[in-house]
């Protein structure tokens, strides 16, 4: 089936194997690390709405909510780097720990920038401000929010220690980095939360810079806002409404998908950074140049 069971097939095969714990490690931070990683990834799944009203926490300051519980698994990492007693754990632990904080800056000052254009922080509201012609998303809006967005990207890249951005896990000097001690269910765990963070960050740029769940075609758009609005009026067929919404969050994970393909196509074609490289490349040019943003945005 051209390999697309082969994540099943890992899975199953993680399931399997032995749960180990280092007789140096201390236990409970040790086995609770990997819990408090995921939790943290999919707790920001809370307030992203992925179409018009589905969303599980509808928040007027949204966008603050979900960037400060994503700021939570870098407890996690700390936590599995620390207990591991293992150096190579605990130095991928100060690294991760060290890059998170830093990207973290960047990232919210360019997720203020289309935040600035829409006058608020309200995801749901900003997404469906978006709607009709793909002129319309804030990509779009003005030369600052358009550089926003590659900003945020690579910035995102980073916080979710993905490639070329890695350092946390470099194989090649790490040995595995934060997660070295870990084997089984709780090494899955990891990289679930992390893939769970690529796509919540993903969703994000949706949001704020790609029009959400709106296609960017003006008719398919506007047909598709009188069928909700109709269906929760109780003049149309809720029929209809829930199928736009359906059709809204094809939409918004289709975008969100496309942003992941591009996080793990730059792994597999960028080699990896060196740590003072990377740290460089956040506090000496991407600090500024968001806060530059910013700074014209408000203008």
């Amino acid at each position: 089936l051209f390999g697309w069971l082969q994540s099943l097939a890992d899975g199953i095969k993680l399931v399997q194997k032995e749960d180990l714990c280092p007789q140096a490690a201390d236990s409970m931070l040790f086995r609770s690390a990997p819990y408090v990683v995921c939790v943290a990834s999919f707790a920001a799944f809370m307030v992203l709405p992925f179409s018009h009203g589905w969303v599980a926490v509808a928040a007027d300051c949204g966008l603050f909510i979900i960037l400060a519980i994503l700021s939570l698994e870098v407890f996690g990492i700390i936590m599995a780097g620390y207990s591991s007693g293992s150096k190579w754990s605990l130095f991928g632990g100060m690294r991760e720990a060290a890059q998170m904080v830093s990207y973290e800056i960047p990232l919210a000052i360019c997720a203020l920038v289309p935040i600035v254009a829409a006058g608020s922080l309200n995801l749901g509201e900003i997404g469906g401000m978006q709607r009709g012609w793909f002129g319309y998303w804030f990509l779009f809006h003005d030369p600052f929010t358009f550089v926003a967005f590659f900003v945020y990207f690579v910035v995102a890249t980073a916080s979710c220690k993905r490639a070329p951005f890695d350092l946390a896990e470099a194989e090649s000097e790490l040995v595995g980095g934060f997660h070295t001690e870990y084997s089984g269910m709780r090494w899955s765990y990891f990289f679930m939360g992390e893939y769970a963070s690529m796509f919540a960050v993903c969703g994000i740029a949706s949001i704020l810079f790609l029009g959400g769940w709106n296609t960017g075609i003006g008719p398919i758009d506007d047909a598709l806002y009188a069928a909700r609005n109709a269906g929760a009026n109780g003049t149309g067929s809720p029929a209809l409404g829930y199928l736009a919404n359906v059709l809204g969050a094809f939409v918004f994970v289709s975008k969100a998908s496309v942003g992941v393909f591009v996080q793990v196509w730059l792994r597999w074609t960028l080699p990896r950074l060196r740590i003072d490289q990377v740290m460089t490349t956040c506090l000496k040019y991407l600090v500024p140049i968001s806060c530059f943003l910013f700074l014209g945005a408000i203008m």
